[in-house]
């Protein structure tokens, strides 16, 4: 189930009338209704009047379609540093798909695709390149102003795999990018790198795929 805070709300809404009160205002029709409390889910947004325009305006209808929003607007920001690879890269990812709000269980999976044990050459090379990354992404919201993470996981790839420089494997978009062009994009920083092994032990300590750590979103107001 999917909770909406306050936050979420207010930053993809243009019809708030009194946002401490919960209150908004249908385009369409006026009607004012108190649309949510916390922790309330689903069709916060629609008129009680049954108006077929949404008063989140141009905000998608579903939880399913705000959050391919996001993945279309990061895979924008993106867009410019996208660097194709060679099928020994691609394998074990699924180019087309986005697995938004799942990107630390698929970091992991394709972090742990060889095994560490492996004689293969090419295993081998792979496990002592790749490296998964828990950390967060930064951006400035474009209504309040105010600084927004969210703790993200991605995978940093070493020259050694590439020829195009140090690459980033995003588990969203399930794309390939320039590393630094990435951390400029997305606000990337990076608070905790693990090797395959140190994944697997992780993973298993903990029961989860992540975040492992405590890090600076835990504690931010702004987060």
């Amino acid at each position: 189930m999917t909770v909406i805070t306050k936050r979420d709300a207010q930053e993809s809404h243009p019809g708030w009338v009194d946002p401490e009160a919960w209150r908004l205002r249908c385009p369409t029709c006026g009607e004012e209704w108190a649309a949510v409390q916390p922790g309330a889910v689903a069709d916060w947004w629609r008129c009680p009047r049954g108006c077929t325009e949404s008063p989140a305006g141009d905000t998608r209808r579903s939880e399913v379609g705000r959050l391919r929003a996001i993945c279309e607007r990061e895979a924008a920001l993106l867009a410019p540093h996208r660097r194709d690879v060679g099928p020994a890269l691609r394998r074990g990812t699924s180019p087309g798909r986005l697995y938004a709000q799942d990107a630390y269980r698929q970091a992991w999976r394709y972090v742990s695709r060889e095994d560490p044990l492996s004689a293969s050459e090419e295993a081998a090379l792979f496990v002592g390149g790749a490296r998964l990354v828990h950390g967060v992404h930064r951006h400035r919201l474009p209504l309040s102003g105010r600084l927004w993470r969210r703790g993200e996981a991605w995978v940093e790839l070493d020259a050694a795999l590439t020829d195009q420089g140090p690459l980033v494997f995003s588990p969203v978009l399930q794309g390939f990018y320039d590393r630094p062009g990435y951390c400029d994009a997305m606000g990337a920083v990076a608070e905790r790198r693990y090797t395959a092994k140190e994944a697997a032990r992780a993973m298993l300590a903990a029961d989860t795929f992540g975040p492992w750590h405590r890090g600076a979103r835990d504690d931010d107001p702004d987060a």
